[in-house]
């Protein structure tokens, strides 16, 4: 039949594929979320046999093999994906508790750039931990998560929630591992979430102005409590000349971003001050590291650094001025390992800035285009810029709004 609804029906030649069949319905099934048990609706099957007689009907346990077949086929194209990329692996993790269980669950999502510059995150783990949830446990489940992928020793960070059970698992997943599988032997491994920061720090400060904020919500609650009195508070703003783009809302107590935000002065005042006192010790911080990091990389992608120095070699012979020694020189340099070029973090580090516009100024665009100009400082940014500076992509797979896990 036409699939243009609008158009003239026509008859053309059908061929009927049931394994096909089979695929489309068990891919339904992943995308909308339905029960495994629709397949045995009595609605459903007469639905099915009315747009197609000869599909025969499967059954629940059916699909759930067809699914499972499915996800080891898509399992197996992740874990080639993440073995044959050449970058690093940043991973996020969380825990949630399941309240009607009493079970808890780790997620483990990993997060990586492949060589197109094209940003991926795919979640690799959700899995049950017994009890009891310690150092050991976590440390055990994440490690054994780690190995079963084969990436062990292409992770570069771990972000986690800021709590003293995650503060011990660190030292421990290190000790699982050989140290050289890790940036600068586990230095960066651990990422605290900043969010989760930010949200005990907000939650220590707001007590102090809790009198002030009940007085606030209690008033919301009051306005917005019948259509009258919400009129009647649109009206009084109309007349004072108040204007307002948003409607009346009451916060939720347990998310403070829903009670409070930085004002842009107070905002301004924090980023002068923190600036003013901490911008020459920010800067000789993160120049010593990312030293480190040039060596580190240099001496573990040595084609990569051989490549590097052939262009610094073309970029100086370039800039000197040619005269009757030029060719003892560059004998000199490559005979004896003379090296008077810079490195690339000087040379990148001497370089004008490009004007930021929110239209044309892309990161990893610009990153993808040096490749061959740095390209040691190329496989670091791929790196860097990959580690999350939240769980949220983990805790969100905790947090879909309808989604539960079933007794089954």
């Amino acid at each position: 039949m036409n699939p243009n609804p609008n158009a003239s029906p026509s008859v053309t030649t059908y061929s009927f594929d049931l394994e096909l069949g089979r695929k489309k319905l068990a891919q339904m099934i992943i995308l909308h979320e339905y029960p495994l048990s629709m397949v045995e609706h009595s609605g459903f099957i007469d639905y099915s046999n009315t747009l197609c007689p000869m599909f025969k009907m499967l059954s629940r346990n059916t699909i759930r093999s067809d699914i499972l077949k499915m996800y080891k086929v898509e399992k197996e194209k992740c874990s080639q994906n993440l073995e044959k990329n050449r970058s690093r692996i940043a991973i996020t993790t969380d825990m949630w508790t399941a309240n009607h269980q009493k079970r808890g669950y780790m997620t483990v999502t990993a997060h990586f750039i492949d060589d197109s510059w094209k940003l991926h995150s795919r979640i690799i783990s959700f899995k049950y931990v017994p009890c009891p949830h310690d150092a050991v446990t976590l440390t055990d489940t994440l490690s054994s998560c780690l190995s079963e992928w084969n990436i062990e020793d292409k992770i570069s960070t771990v972000t986690v929630d800021n709590c003293t059970t995650n503060d011990a698992m660190i030292p421990l997943l290190k000790e699982k591992f050989n140290s050289n599988c890790f940036i600068l032997k586990g230095k960066l491994l651990h990422m605290c979430c900043c969010a989760h920061i930010l949200n005990l720090i907000v939650k220590d400060g707001l007590p102090v102005i809790g009198d002030s904020i009940d007085k606030i919500r209690d008033s919301v609650a009051y306005w917005s409590g019948t259509p009258k009195r919400y009129e009647k508070f649109e009206d009084t703003a109309r007349s004072l000349e108040v204007t307002c783009t948003t409607k009346l809302s009451v916060d939720c107590q347990r998310r403070w971003n829903s009670t409070t935000k930085l004002s842009v002065d107070c905002q301004r005042r924090w980023n002068s001050t923190y600036l003013m006192l901490n911008i020459a010790l920010l800067y000789n911080r993160v120049r010593k590291l990312c030293y480190e990091l040039l060596e580190e990389y240099s001496f573990k992608f040595p084609n990569l650094r051989e490549r590097s120095q052939q262009m610094d070699s073309v970029s100086a012979s370039s800039q000197t001025q040619i005269d009757d020694l030029s060719n003892f020189d560059t004998y000199v340099r490559v005979a004896y390992g003379v090296e008077n070029v810079k490195s690339e973090l000087e040379l990148y580090l001497e370089e004008k800035l490009i004007p930021r516009t929110d239209e044309f100024f892309d990161i990893c665009n610009y990153w993808k285009v040096t490749g061959l100009k740095y390209p040691v400082l190329n496989m670091i940014a791929k790196d860097i810029f990959v580690v999350p500076i939240s769980t949220i992509a983990s805790e969100s797979t905790f947090s879909t709004v309808c989604r539960h896990v079933g007794s089954h």
